[in-house]
């Protein structure tokens, strides 16, 4: 049922699915780095001191955005 609400989304938004029904799944991993990315802003809500610091050493351990494979994903 999710991968069929992205590609409706797909459709609505920019007017192409994302092939999720297609391929029978997420395979770019695309919906457990939304869920990943979601987890961390919850936590960094809660503790607002960390933001910073944990934007720095995130940008150090993984080269960059937190969000490049999802915004690669729906730009392509």
């Amino acid at each position: 049922m999710q991968f069929y609400a992205w590609d409706v989304v797909g459709e609505i938004t920019f007017d192409q699915n994302f092939g999720m029904m297609e391929n029978m799944g997420d395979t770019q991993g695309v919906i457990s780095e939304i869920h990943t990315a979601n987890n961390n802003m919850a936590r960094l809500g809660l503790l607002q001191e960390l933001q910073k610091p944990y934007r720095i050493l995130e940008k150090l351990i993984f080269g960059g955005h937190p969000m490049a494979r999802v915004v690669k994903y729906i730009t392509s």
